[in-house]
């Protein structure tokens, strides 16, 4: 039932992307260059609170006042990951993209959703939404794809809505 579920969320997701996406001018402390299509109602926030670091892990904790927002993340050893923590959330709706500034060449994607409730989602692509029926921390566990080619280490963006 949940590849269902999240097999018509993706194609849902494919379909919009096609239609009515205009680049508009973005914020410059939001993500720099990139164009990216964001709603008017809502400005996006640019998360730079200091992560917890060892030799494999960056954790990062945001509470879900604080979404829509874009944190900036940069993988500097090979085989390091990031664990991201959106506490107190209560939206009805769950939205995180993953992206790099040059497109393509960085081994990075979402490893796996664990909702409020502890069920979980993984892996997953760059871009992943969800219904959210409880309250309560969401866990975004990023890391590289052993399946797939590119660098492992770099910078890339988390967008949360």
């Amino acid at each position: 039932m949940k590849k269902i579920l999240l097999l018509i969320t993706l194609i849902a997701i494919f379909c919009q992307n096609g239609k009515g996406l205009t680049a508009q001018r973005t914020n410059r402390d939001s993500i720099g260059n990139q164009h990216n299509p964001q709603k008017k109602s809502a400005a996006i926030k640019f998360i730079k609170n200091k992560p917890i670091t060892n030799k494999k892990e960056i954790i990062r904790t945001v509470d879900a006042s604080q979404i829509p927002f874009i944190l900036q993340e940069d993988l500097i050893k090979e085989g390091q990951c990031l664990r991201l923590r959106i506490t107190n959330y209560t939206q009805p709706h769950f939205k995180v993209k993953l992206f790099t500034k040059k497109g393509k060449g960085f081994n990075v994607r979402i490893n796996m959703v664990t909702l409020c409730d502890g069920s979980s989602e993984g892996p997953l692509p760059n871009e992943f939404s969800c219904d959210v029926k409880c309250k309560g921390d969401i866990l975004v566990h990023t890391s590289w794809s052993n399946m797939a080619e590119g660098k492992r280490t770099g910078r890339f963006f988390i967008k949360v809505e």
